[in-house]
């Protein structure tokens, strides 16, 4: 009966708690003002100090870093078309940069013939033409929806004029066009061919941008067009000489690229002059890094947002949450704001949001830093700890095995890899120079702190202080998380805020085991009050389970369910000497409505402020069940790609192998240990039923189920491992 009134007590506080956040700030109003997009691919956060046309442009704008990741392979013509399709987009990279005026001739013909006759309709009035798009769209099949972007600004009756390609001698490349685009594969007005370019026989690629072309034609659409539009111009001369780099002596190309830059800087002055002159709008957007940058993994380029009006800012949005840091997802819905549409159907990202912020450059360069820098040492940090804790199962499966007297001289092994995802969030508090010797520094202190203490002790410890400090952690932002190599990669683009699947993984397994501990240590030094300490460990995971789901703080929807799935079966392993089936179903109804619970408050958040929880619900709402196909397919295989290369996944089915030896040799230690702790037991139950939760229903699920195993099976082997030592 108690444990019934914890898990409806459990319930009422998912609804305090998840609900809190309906009375957030409603969403600024959307605009009716002429917007401009600048699309500079090539363009880096370190071109942007100093340049002439920047200072006055500076002042009434904000700044950020976008993650300009597609679809598959980093390809140009992916992150062109992630910017117009509502989600990241994968895009076949020949055919994503042919587009050509209806006029030009392909394959004999008139283009626009050439698009009738593959695709099977008339281009009409349209002035610029795709005839391979149908490639396209069969790349996005149950994805992102090409043309999403064109389709919703044709839909509300703003008027669209693009202008610009990327053209090299004997060698047709527009992408660009992808972002203005419609469903068909058309722009009713635009430029594409060869008077949007010019000659230079100086200049390494040939050709250049016809500057003047350009602001002809954007003047003359913004005072002549019925209402307020949106025109998109693609200054292309960066790319072009990242397309030829591999030809040219190192100081042709900084010659080049710094004469590229000049034009393209005096061209943004010119047209922030027009801007002000028509009350326009203005974005400036780098779709694709420069090569140097990719070479290095930095797929983070920078974006700039002039409003009039508006102070020196810092560019931020829902979809990340992080200021500073914004996705190529979120540069559509921004456009459809401006330009007066108010809703955002079918589109992941969120319009952008600016904080106030004097020195701007000088925040996100220190943002760009660290997140490079994060991206180049993780890989080799997580290698070695992952090839580490695959080497320490396999040699005490081997000595459990053989039945080796050095197995008990493992214990310390055991607490250094347990105590590892401690160390590399604590981490980023020291300076990258002071790394290894904090790495020194720290398992010393770990094995002196502990080795004095009982093996039940030394395990409680370490776990409860790894689940506090994550636990923390969430309620303070997530700061150490965030910088952190076991956290999230913002480069990689995967998740920007809350609870990671990586240290979702860590704080199921430190707090099950753990907080079972906790309880056997208790039980043990104070059995007069032994019944309060079931109902203790349910609503101390409780909390857990909700700091993990609330949209504030941990916004993970696998993990929640993870939670939910561990705290029913500890519920079913604690409650009552004979816990029977309608107990195990009370529990899980709580946490499925718990679930539903957590969908329904963000749903009813302003969508500025919503996370991917509510915006899934709304898409639910809008499209209907149907609308979760694509996202539950993109998700599953996401986790067959990791099951099948991550490291991660060795490491699980070697602890899951490992495990599977010491339950059968030798024979009855499993069974005299957990007669010995009882509620070890009941926590080893709810991490593997955890485990498994977390394998199912997370899209990196594998990571999450490995980091989580960590604890539940290195805690059987230390614990065999001392006890080899006592005998």
């Amino acid at each position: 009966m108690r444990c019934r009134f914890l898990l409806l007590l459990f319930l009422i506080a998912v609804s305090v708690v998840l609900t809190g956040g309906l009375a957030a700030p409603q969403p600024p109003q959307a605009g009716q003002r002429p917007l401009l997009v600048l699309l500079v691919p090539g363009l880096a956060l370190e071109d942007l100090p100093g340049r002439t046309a920047l200072p006055g442009l500076f002042e009434g704008s904000a700044v950020g870093l976008m993650n300009c990741t597609g679809e598959g392979p980093r390809e140009p013509a992916a992150a062109y078309l992630s910017l117009s399709a509502g989600f990241r987009a994968a895009c076949p990279e020949k055919e994503g940069g042919l587009s050509f005026q209806q006029h030009e001739i392909l394959e004999g013909r008139k283009a626009k013939d050439v698009y009738s006759a593959w695709l099977g309709t008339e281009a009409q009035d349209a002035e610029v033409v795709m005839p391979h798009y149908r490639s396209i769209l069969k790349a996005n099949a149950g994805g992102a929806k090409p043309g999403l972007l064109a389709d919703a600004l044709k839909e509300a009756g703003v008027p669209v004029l693009f202008i610009g390609n990327q053209d090299l001698p004997g060698t047709v490349w527009r992408p660009g066009a992808l972002v203005a685009a419609d469903s068909k594969g058309t722009i009713t007005e635009g430029w594409v061919d060869a008077r949007t370019r010019m000659v230079d026989d100086s200049f390494p690629t040939y050709y250049i941008t016809n500057y003047p072309f350009f602001y002809e034609k954007t003047a003359g659409f913004l005072k002549c067009a019925p209402r307020p539009g949106v025109v998109f111009l693609d200054l292309g001369d960066l790319a072009r000489l990242d397309a030829v780099s591999d030809y040219l002596a190192p100081e042709v190309y900084t010659r080049s690229r710094e004469s590229a830059l000049t034009s393209i800087m005096a061209f943004i002055e010119r047209i922030a002059a027009l801007a002000d002159e028509t009350g326009a709008s203005l974005l400036l957007v780098a779709p694709f890094p420069k090569k140097t940058a990719l070479l290095a993994g930095n797929m983070l380029t920078p974006v700039i947002c002039r409003l009039p009006g508006e102070s020196a800012s810092i560019l931020t949005s829902a979809s990340t949450k992080r200021l500073g840091l914004v996705t190529n997802l979120d540069i559509a819905p921004t456009i459809l704001s401006q330009a007066g549409v108010s809703t955002f159907q079918g589109f992941a990202g969120r319009p952008l949001q600016a904080v106030p912020n004097p020195a701007p450059l000088q925040y996100l360069k220190s943002v760009q830093d660290r997140a490079v820098t994060n991206h180049r040492h993780r890989p080799i940090f997580l290698k070695l700890y992952v090839l580490l804790q695959i080497a320490v199962v396999f040699l005490a499966a081997s000595f459990v095995l053989l039945r080796h007297s050095l197995l008990y001289r493992m214990g310390p092994l055991f607490l250094l890899l347990t105590g590892g995802p401690l160390f590399f969030l604590l981490l980023p508090v020291a300076g990258l120079l002071a790394r290894a010797a904090t790495l020194f520094l720290y398992g010393s202190l770990t094995l002196l702190v502990l080795q004095k203490r009982k093996p039940i002790s030394r395990l409680a410890i370490l776990y409860l202080s790894t689940a506090a400090a994550i636990a923390l952690d969430i309620l303070l932002g997530a700061p150490l998380m965030k910088s952190s190599l076991l956290g999230y990669d913002p480069i990689s683009g995967a998740r920007y805020y809350g609870l990671g699947n990586e240290y979702m993984g860590v704080l199921l397994g430190s707090s099950s085991i753990g907080l079972a501990l906790l309880a056997e240590i208790l039980n043990r030094k104070y059995p007069r009050y032994s019944r309060s300490y079931r109902p203790a460990l349910l609503l101390a995971f409780g909390f857990l389970t909700i700091l993990v789901a609330a949209p504030q703080w941990g916004t993970n929807v696998g993990g929640a369910i993870s939670f939910a799935a561990s705290l029913a079966l500890l519920a079913f392993s604690l409650c009552g000497p004979k816990p029977n089936f309608r107990l195990l179903l009370a529990a899980g109804l709580c946490c499925i409505a718990a679930i539903l619970i957590l969908f329904y408050a963000d749903l009813h958040r302003p969508a500025e402020v919503q996370s991917h929880i509510g915006l899934t619900a709304r898409m639910v709402r809008e499209e209907g069940f149907s609308s979760l196909l694509p996202v539950i397919i993109r998700k599953v295989k996401m986790n067959a790609k990791l099951v099948q290369y991550s490291l991660w996944t060795r490491v699980f089915l070697s602890l899951l192998g490992a495990s599977a030896l010491i339950f059968r040799r030798p024979p009855g230690v499993i069974k005299t240990i957990f007669s010995s702790f009882p509620y070890l037991k009941a926590g080893f139950n709810a991490g593997l039923a955890g485990c498994f939760a977390a394998l199912l229903v997370n899209d990196s699920g594998i990571v999450a189920a490995a980091a989580c195993s960590i604890y539940v099976v290195l805690t059987l082997f230390y614990l065999i491992a001392e006890q080899a030592a006592e005998n």
